[in-house]
């Protein structure tokens, strides 16, 4: 009879029936595929010794011994990351979702300065998509709506070629 039981290494709710399980020290480790077993099999000390320890920040307030404040501490010193939309993905330092491809975000706040390297790319990226798709915007208003305003040298097949050209970017690289 199977039942339900996490991934010790993501997190993941798994049936006992999965294929993926390892035997350490007399107990039989579940994994939800062969990336988290092959993880746990390479170093089985960071995920079987993890110990629960109050959140520092949380004990001076009131309700710091509630269980959904504790966080995990893990041998080594590095952050724990997880995905806003799938709080089961967890792993040392910053990557992407492997479910949606979102990026991870630290489990605990960090002090100091925050990186903002995505928003950023997100920014030049909006700026530039914006300076494109004006163009765009006033050609292909100004030859559906007042055609007579376009100059007699510009055909309407030159006016489709252009506004591609300025389109196609903001497509497929803002977008």
């Amino acid at each position: 009879m199977s039942r339900q039981i996490k991934d010790v290494v993501c997190g993941m709710d798994i049936s006992t029936d999965t294929e993926y399980q390892t035997v350490k020290d007399n107990e039989t480790y579940y994994f939800c595929s062969s990336g988290c077993q092959e993880k746990f099999e390479k170093d089985p000390h960071t995920y079987v010794h993890q110990q629960e320890e109050d959140c520092p920040s949380c004990a001076s307030l009131e309700y710091a011994d509630i269980p959904a404040l504790k966080v995990k501490k893990i041998a080594s010193n590095d952050t724990i990351y997880t995905c806003p939309m799938h709080l089961e993905i967890q792993q040392k330092g910053p990557g992407v979702c492997p479910k949606c491809g979102m990026a991870l975000e630290p489990m605990v706040a960090q002090h100091g300065e925050e990186d903002t390297s995505e928003l950023d790319d997100m920014t030049r990226r909006f700026k530039v998509s914006s300076i494109l798709a004006l163009p765009v915007f006033i050609l292909a208003m100004t030859a559906d709506l007042m055609p007579s305003l376009l100059p007699s040298w510009l055909p309407m097949s030159l006016v489709q070629w252009i506004t591609f050209i300025l389109a196609t970017p903001v497509v497929l690289w803002g977008g």
